[in-house]
This record gives structure tokens, C-alpha cells and sequence, in this order.
């Protein structure tokens, strides 16, 4: 009798132990992935990871590297988080340092400079895998300074095991919607902190804020009518004596005689978001072309039955339409009686870029 009881409690015991699943190699998965998972790939690591790259201080310590560009150097951190597991070790994460990162303070991570900018960071032997939602935080220092966003390079790549490299899709550019401008969504900006924006203690340099720019200008402040004031200047510009303004509060419908639409829907677009926009019973806005004019020329005419504007091309009548959102009283939505004449001032129009700030900006050199 007895021996059949302990032959049952070894087969419970037996059956117990399979139905844990406690075998050492789902000890070893479940300890990078969530328990019933499988592990994450490199690719979907790459997709998922977020990366943040912040400065701490932009004035030099004891620690600097007195044997590099004079003994400068800031102090940054890198910073990496991921909502999932990721296990594996044989793993090197590439990226652009404008200044090379001297050292860095992290048990887990080294940052390698490979050459010029680039660098690695790689995990050391005391890294375990990533854990979901943990924070890792890699402190460094570089030489220089970093004085501006776009000091911080973008497209950081994960490179795994089989030399396969996945874009880190947090450390991509994306495009503001409202300036069109490229910003960084990995970089933590930067504050009017001493230590961000003043090298030394002794650095009595002001940040130019709005208050600041208001208080050093106000003096210079003169009230000046702007009424009929449109950027770039146009070639004659006529006031005519009629009292009041014209409404566009209605909005506008225009009316056009051969002039393509697809070459003024910029400028529509751009009314519409001041405000006025296309309507049935709006002020009525008729666009001709019509011989005559030079190149890209136009004649503007507002009246109070309408608006009138007569161009050699949909360039012509582009600038007409920008023209009125020039003289567009935001407030109000009016715009003044006035008589326009303009045309290029040379067949070429060249501009001048300085992307010292910007190189990273393509677009921007091709939207110049």
C-alpha cells in the first residue's frame, strides 16, 4: 500500500513540474521577452525603440580630455527605452556625434568612436537584454560644445548580428506641419539654462527671447502705417480717395479666364488659412490673362464690387493672390482700395543660403 502512494505522489509531482513549464530553456527565453512570447527581431527592435539624446552641460569639467581641442567639452547622455523585451547581446547601435564622444560612464554600454563622427554604441558583458519599459541612460562627454539643435545628428541604425542594419525610427526626421521646417524628435531641446547656453560662469551673453529683442529694440520703435505695405515692394503701388475698406469676411469666390487653377491653388490655400476662404456669395475675385504684361507681371485693382487681377501667367496671378494676403488685415479680414502694377525686376532670381545651422535641410535649399 504504501509503495503505491509514493509511486502516485512521484507521478503528481512529475505532472506538476511539466504543466510550470519551468525547464531552463524557457527560463532563458522568458527572461528577455514577455512570459508566451516569442523574442522580438533586431528589425522590429529598430522600429520600436525610442532613443533620446539630451545635453546636461555645456561647460567643461576636470574630466575633459586636457590633450584634445584645448581641454573643451560638454556632458550629454543617451538615453533608450523600449515597450518590449529584446534579448539578444551581439548587437551595435551606429551613430553621428558632430564632436568625438571622449568617454562615457555607463556598466552596460560603450560608446566606440570608429571615425569623424560616427561611433558604435555596443553592449559590454554586463548587459543582459533590454527589459520592457526600462530606462537605460548612457552619460558621455564630447569635445566642444553644443550649442544648437542641429548640432545633434539624425538616423541612428541598429546593426545585429548578421550585419543587417535597421533604421531607428524614433531618431528619424519629421517635418513640423505649420513652418515646414525639420526638426529632430530624438533630441531633447535645449533650455535658456546657464549651463546649456553659457560656456563659462563669467559668459554675461543674453539669450535673444522675445523680451529680450523687444527690450534692446523698443527704443528704436517707430509706429509706421503699413496699410498698403506688401514684401517685396511692388513696382507702383496707387492709393485711390475712397473711404473704408474692402470685407472678405464673407469670403471670396473667384472666377477665372484662362488661368489654370493648379497654378494658383498654393495662394488660394494660403488666403483660406488667413481666413478667407472660397465661397458661392463671397466678394467676387476674377483672374484674366491677358497679353501684354511682362513675364510673372500682374495688375491688382480692389474695388467695391470686387477684386480684379490681370496676369501674363499663373505666376502672374500667383503673386497677385499673395499679394492680397499681404495687404489682409488679420483682424478684420479687410483689405484696403488700392491699385498694383508689378513685374520681376530681373529675368534671374537668385537667392543666398547659409546652412551652417541647416546642412541636414535639403528641402530647404531646393524650396530657396
Amino acid at each position: 500500500m504504501m509503495k503505491n502512494v509514493l509511486h502516485s505522489a512521484i507521478i503528481l509531482i512529475a505532472t506538476l513540474a511539466g504543466a510550470s513549464g519551468c525547464d531552463s530553456n524557457s527560463m532563458s527565453a522568458s527572461s528577455g521577452a514577455s512570459v508566451g512570447s516569442e523574442p522580438i527581431s533586431a528589425k522590429k527592435f529598430a522600429a520600436i525603440l525610442d532613443v533620446k539624446t539630451r545635453v546636461i552641460t555645456n561647460r567643461s569639467t576636470d574630466e575633459c580630455d586636457k590633450t584634445k581641442v584645448d581641454g573643451l567639452c560638454y556632458q550629454a547622455e543617451l538615453v533608450l527605452t523600449s515597450p518590449e523585451s529584446f534579448i539578444e547581446r551581439n548587437w551595435q547601435i551606429k551613430f553621428s556625434n558632430m564632436s568625438p564622444v571622449q568617454q562615457d560612464s555607463s556598466e552596460l554600454f560603450d560608446i566606440v568612436h570608429i571615425n569623424g563622427d560616427l561611433h558604435k554604441l555596443v553592449p559590454t558583458e554586463k548587459f543582459s537584454g533590454f527589459k520592457a519599459g526600462e530606462v537605460y541612460v548612457i552619460p558621455f562627454q564630447a569635445g566642444f560644445w553644443a550649442l544648437s539643435q542641429t548640432d545633434r545628428m539624425p538616423n541612428y541604425y541598429l546593426v545585429d548580428s548578421t550585419d543587417n542594419a535597421f533604421l531607428i525610427e524614433s531618431t528619424v526626421p519629421k517635418i513640423d506641419v505649420e513652418t515646414g521646417l525639420e526638426i529632430l524628435p530624438h533630441v531633447v531641446p535645449l533650455s535658456l539654462d546657464d549651463k546649456h547656453f553659457k560656456r563659462t560662469p563669467a559668459d554675461n551673453t543674453s539669450p535673444a527671447t522675445a523680451e529680450w529683442l523687444f527690450q534692446e529694440n523698443n527704443q528704436f520703435y517707430e509706429n509706421v502705417d503699413v496699410t498698403y505695405s506688401i514684401l517685396p515692394t511692388p513696382k507702383s503701388i496707387k492709393a485711390p480717395r475712397m473711404a473704408g475698406n474692402l470685407d472678405l469676411t464673407r469670403g471670396i469666390a473667384i472666377e477665372v479666364n484662362g488661368i489654370e487653377l493648379s497654378g494658383i491653388e498654393a495662394a488660394i490655400e494660403r488666403l483660406a488659412y488667413l481666413g478667407v476662404e472660397q465661397a458661392e456669395d463671397g466678394l467676387k475675385v476674377v483672374l484674366t490673362k491677358a497679353a501684354g504684361l511682362a513675364l510673372e507681371g500682374y495688375q491688382l485693382a480692389t474695388t467695391r464690387s470686387g477684386i480684379e487681377i490681370v496676369a501674363s501667367t499663373e505666376v502672374g496671378a500667383f503673386y497677385g493672390l499673395q499679394s492680397i494676403a499681404s495687404l489682409l488685415d488679420p483682424n478684420s479680414l479687410t483689405v484696403p482700395f488700392i491699385v498694383i502694377e508689378d513685374e520681376p525686376r530681373f529675368a534671374f532670381r537668385g537667392c543666398i543660403s547659409m546652412f551652417l545651422e541647416t546642412l541636414n535641410q535639403k528641402n530647404l535649399f531646393f524650396r530657396c
